[in-house]
Parts: C-alpha cells; structure tokens; sequence
C-alpha cells in the first residue's frame, strides 16, 4: 500500500498492490510475492532505466520483485486509483479505475461495471456480488478488473474478458458471460467440481451444456462457445465437468 507523503500532515493514497496469486502453491513457487521484508527506493537518477523504482526482497517465497513509479511532469507520483472501505452493514460500493475496494462484512455489492479496469475487488465477510467492468472494452485500461469473494456464498460476474475471479470459500458463482460475450478470455483460479457453478446468461446461442466446447489446456480447462473463448480455469480437468456444473439463463 503505497501513500504520497510530501505532506506528512496530509498523506494521499496512491495505490495497492498485491501480486499473490492465490491459486498457487507457495511450496512450489507459484503462489508470487510472499512476505515482504526489504524494500528498497532507487531515484530516477541512480536507476537503470531512468524512472524511480522500489524493490522488494519477499522472505517466505525467496522473490525479488521491482516496482516502477509513474510520476508527473512536476515530479509528483500519477495516482493510479483510490482505496474504498465497506462497513459491516450490507454496502453498496463502486469502482472506477485502478481502485481498490474492501467490502468488510455484510452482504455487499461491488460494482465496478461503469469503471475503467484495473480494479481490485475484495468481497470479504458475507455474501456479495462482485461485478467486473462492463462498458466499451475499447475505452477500458489494457487490464481487466480482479475479483475475490471471500468468505461466503458470492456471485461474481465477469463480462467483458481479461478478468481474473476468485471465489474464495463458499459455495460461488461465476457468471462468465452475460448478455454478450466477452472481448478476451477471463480467469477462474479457485473453481471447486461439484460446489461451485458456472453462469451463462442472455446468449441465445448458448443456451445448453451442449453448446460449449471443454478443451483441456495442460493442467487447466478452457471454455468455448460459438467461436469465443469465454474463461480459463486453473487446476481442472475437462472431464470433471457435466451440466451440473452450469447454468444458463
């Protein structure tokens, strides 16, 4: 969590990132950045490539990652979205682009369908509904939004591509298109056979199990239908799943 402190007396939120991957096996490596323990500030005067970099030494997964910091023409750092909390009531938050929000408790919608991409969204307690950018993918950022339920049965829809969903606990949803199909592939990291559900809706052609084609991609499975590959998830094998583990409306 980075914060703008040219003036300690009124700090500014510039961005949160979290690269974990949280379908990955920390033993094996592949779970990214855990622990971080030294951090490192190059100035653009002393950096290879001439742009302020921070470096972070992460203790338990043994990585070393280094972050480049966007500035201004003045200098300053080029905030890249803001930092939104939820109450333990049953909240109704919005996201633009680049934001980070943390529903908390309650039974929460997270809405970044108007936003630009980039987003980070966090269910947490509860049973929320996480809705991933909708608008004209063209005016979108080069990234997709990320979703994590968290504890709870959620609901996560993913509709324009180039998204990443993690349900978290519970018994989930993933709506992975809706009322169109999506511009480029979404990701589901933590599908669980015989619990959660996968959601098609509003595509006339697509209207049955039959309709789609299961590749099986190495350890994963893509999901197909009329030409478009519609989502990606990791760790499942093709033949694993019936029509039982989908719906369509």
């Amino acid at each position: 969590m980075t914060y703008d402190i040219t003036d300690p007396t009124s700090p500014e939120f510039v961005q949160y990132i979290n690269n974990r991957d949280f379908s990955g096996d920390p033993a094996e490596g592949t779970a990214g950045d855990l622990g971080a323990e030294g951090i490192i500030f190059i100035s653009a005067e002393d950096s290879p490539n001439g742009k302020p970099l921070v470096v972070t030494a992460n203790e338990v997964s043994g990585t070393t990652t280094v972050f480049e910091i966007t500035v201004k023409g003045d200098g300053t750092p080029e905030p890249t979205g803001e930092l939104f909390f939820g109450t333990e009531a049953d909240d109704e938050l919005f996201a633009n682009i680049s934001d980070t929000v943390f529903a908390g408790a309650g039974n929460d919608i997270v809405d970044a369908s108007s936003g630009g991409g980039g987003n980070r969204l966090y269910g947490d307690e509860g049973n929320d509904t996480l809705i991933s950018g909708t608008g004209d993918y063209a005016s979108r950022s080069a990234r997709g939004d990320r979703l994590f339920g968290g504890d709870g049965d959620d609901v996560l829809f993913a509709v324009q591509g180039d998204n990443l969903l993690n349900g978290g606990a519970g018994i989930d949803q993933f709506w992975i298109a809706y009322n169109g199909l999506p511009k480029s592939v979404n990701t589901i990291t933590d599908f669980q056979v015989s619990t959660d559900i996968i959601g098609i809706g509003g595509l006339s052609e697509v209207r049955r199990f039959s309709d789609l084609i299961l590749t099986q991609d190495g350890a994963d499975t893509l999901i197909n239908a009329t030409d478009t590959n519609l989502a990606v998830l990791r760790g499942i094998q093709a033949t694993s799943l019936d029509s039982n583990s989908f719906v369509f409306a």
